[in-house]
Formats: structure tokens, sequence, C-alpha cells
């Protein structure tokens, strides 16, 4: 078994149970989903920390990222890939190689402690209930419906915040989910406060650290 994965680094945070659509387009990527695709296993999605995210050196990820599972392909002209991705579990990077045309290295999953999460996720429901519903009709949001299970309703309001995609890492990288939980609430909270103060649509978090 290879104890090498491939690393996909992107411009963009992926939470388990999301999905992430992909157009595939640089050889060294193409070549990387040939081989998710022939032999059937997951990548790492890892935001980028130093770099970009295509037609360049390999960029640098943050140690903290997402397997991956491919769920859907769709084949283009020149080799080119439309797919349809979803986070899988989250992950730790130990070690990366550049020995092959694109990024790859040493994985281990960094799953989130147990806990009774019940409390802090219902409160987190509520809140976000009401602040989809004050933003659906500019971000067309109406559709969405927030999910049953405590650990998904989290990364999708995660997901959906307007903050940076480095405060979405530090979303991931939070230990706990109940932290997460409460995190997520509050910063809602200050987003429906500004709305019901200014009278417009969201904007980024004002609390970036």
């Amino acid at each position: 078994m290879d104890p090498l994965k491939p690393i996909f680094p992107l411009g963009t945070v992926l939470f388990p149970g999301l999905p992430l659509p992909l157009h595939i387009f640089e050889e060294r990527y193409k070549q990387m989903m040939r081989i998710c695709i022939d032999d059937p296993k997951p990548f790492v999605v890892a935001l980028i920390r130093k770099g970009q995210e295509a037609l360049g050196g390999l960029a640098e990820p943050f140690a903290v990222g997402t397997s991956a599972s491919i769920r859907k392909v769709d084949y283009l002209e020149d080799g080119k890939l439309n797919l349809l991705a979803t986070g899988v579990e989250r992950v730790r990077i130990l070690q990366m190689s550049q020995e092959r045309p694109y990024l790859s290295g040493k994985i281990e999953p960094f799953p989130y402690p147990d806990e009774d999460i019940t409390e802090e996720a219902t409160a987190l429901r509520s809140i976000a209930a009401e602040f989809m519903q004050v933003i659906s009709k500019s971000h067309r949001l109406s559709d969405i419906e927030l999910p049953e299970l405590n650990q998904d309703l989290i990364f999708l309001c995660a997901s959906i915040l307007p903050v940076s995609c480095q405060i979405r890492q530090s979303f991931l990288e939070t230990e706990r989910l109940s932290d997460l939980a409460r995190d997520l609430h509050d910063r809602i909270e200050r987003q429906l406060a500004l709305i019901a103060a200014v009278g417009t649509e969201p904007a980024k978090d004002p609390y970036l650290n």
C-alpha cells in the first residue's frame, strides 16, 4: 500500500460532509485524479498557505485538511475533468513529498474528541435558521435545509459565514466541535446585529482573530 496520499492545495477550505466541485485542467492534477479514479481512494484538500492554486510551482498547504472522495466525474476534451467530490474526514499532514508531479504526503486522521454537543448545536441551529432566513433573498439560500446531524450543521455554518479563508481554516483546526459551535454562534449573532443596525447584507466578520 502506498503510504503517500495525493494532496490538492486549493484556495478554499473543505469540511467533512460538504460537496466540492472541481474543474481539473492541469496535467499534474489530471494525473492525480486518474489515479484516484482508477484505484478509488480519497485525496486530501488543504488550504494554500503559500503559493498559488494553478499554473505555477507546487503550493505549500496548511497541515490540517480534509480527505475527499470523488462522487461524480464528467470527462471533457483534452483529458480535462469536472469532478464532484465530498469531504470525508479531517486529517493532518505529517510529511510532504514533491517526488511526483503533484504534492503527496503522509496523512493521519485528526478526529474530534467524543463529547455531547447537543446543547451547543441546538443553540447554533436556532440562530442559524434566523440568519439564513434574513439573508436568503440576496444569497439564494432559501432552498438550503439545515442538516439534522449536529456535526453536519456545524460544518455547514462554518462554510457559509462571510469570513476569510484563514478564519475558515481556523474553524477546521478547532480541536473540539463544542468550541467551534459556540464560536460560530457568536459570529452569527454579531452578523445579525450588524444587519439589524445598518440594514444591509452581511459583511465579513470584523472579529478576524
